[in-house]
């Protein structure tokens, strides 16, 4: 088949799939109309007979109550439950934008493997309070590692996880148990000894997936140590100036002058000419001889 052929047959199929999504959406929301009606006049006669509840030979309508609950104030509200420990009066579920930011920090190859199931994955893990801000941080800022897409995005919330648990101090077996606590409890419940259960939690920690997660959260010396290095320029300055010995006043001066002088400007040459290999000196040849028979 042409790729002329492709082409018109790919926009044949488009136009009629758009044609029938729109008779679909169309006729759809003629029959929730009707829907809505029924639903309306079963609640009146309900209402007007008492009821809650009518059962026939098609099957049974009733009629249920939905409560919600929104808060006046969510600062006071939050701050009451940290302070009483009340977390049974919170949802343990992942806020929506949450979820949008999640998809919006995947690389463009993973964002359709969020779905249902792994959100519900990322809900139970944020159940506990203590854990969710650093959880979620580290859940946004890890992404990167997914950007080849050889690892499934559940075990990257896995071990996003995992590496959580270890950068609040804890060992390998406990931030392992807390990461994966029904594979923890289905090793002991098998008798699985301590030893064994040691090795797979080793395995895991030198993971690819792991490790590379673990190279996101390293953070360069000069910033970890920054206090110090200014701490270092202020002893300096301070030796260059009340220092009794010329020399040592001279060396503080010199570790200033070197330590805080301005970046020097690099410029970069690049050499874009073109090297002639053989099989252009063999098109040269050619194009000579041809030339002289022509003139010839």
């Amino acid at each position: 088949m042409k790729l002329s052929d492709l082409v018109a047959k790919y926009i044949e199929l488009r136009d009629k799939k758009y044609e029938l999504k729109h008779q679909y959406e169309f006729k759809s929301a003629q029959i929730d109309e009707v829907l809505d009606q029924i639903e309306a006049k079963l609640l009146e006669t309900f209402d007007s007979a008492g009821i809650d509840s009518c059962k026939t030979e098609f099957g049974t309508a009733y009629a249920s109550t939905r409560s919600t609950a929104s808060v006046a104030d969510p600062e006071t509200f939050m701050q009451f439950v940290i302070e009483n420990e009340e977390w049974s009066l919170l949802e343990k579920r992942v806020a929506k934008s949450a979820v949008e930011q999640f998809k919006v920090a995947l690389p463009e190859k993973v964002k359709k493997s969020v779905n249902q199931e792994l959100i519900d994955q990322i809900n139970k893990t944020l159940s506990d309070p203590e854990m969710y801000e650093a959880y979620r941080d580290d859940l946004l800022s890890y992404t990167q590692v997914m950007a080849d897409s050889r690892f499934k995005v559940t075990d990257y919330v896995n071990a996003v996880k995992y590496v959580s648990h270890k950068l609040m101090g804890a060992t390998n077996i406990e931030a392992y148990t807390k990461t994966f606590p029904d594979k923890y409890q289905r090793f002991v419940q098998q008798g699985v000894s301590a030893k064994d259960i040691a090795s797979y939690v080793t395995a895991y920690n030198k993971s690819k997936l792991v490790n590379l997660i673990f190279e996101q959260t390293l953070v360069p010396s000069y910033v970890l140590n920054q206090d110090l290095y200014q701490k270092a320029l202020n002893v300096q300055a301070e030796l260059m100036i009340t220092a009794k010995s010329e020399k040592v006043r001279s060396d503080a001066a010199n570790s200033l002058l070197t330590h805080l002088k301005m970046p020097e400007t690099q410029k970069v040459e690049l050499d874009i000419g073109v090297k002639e290999g053989g099989a252009i000196a063999a098109l040269r040849e050619s194009t000579l001889a041809l030339a002289h028979l022509v003139l010839a």
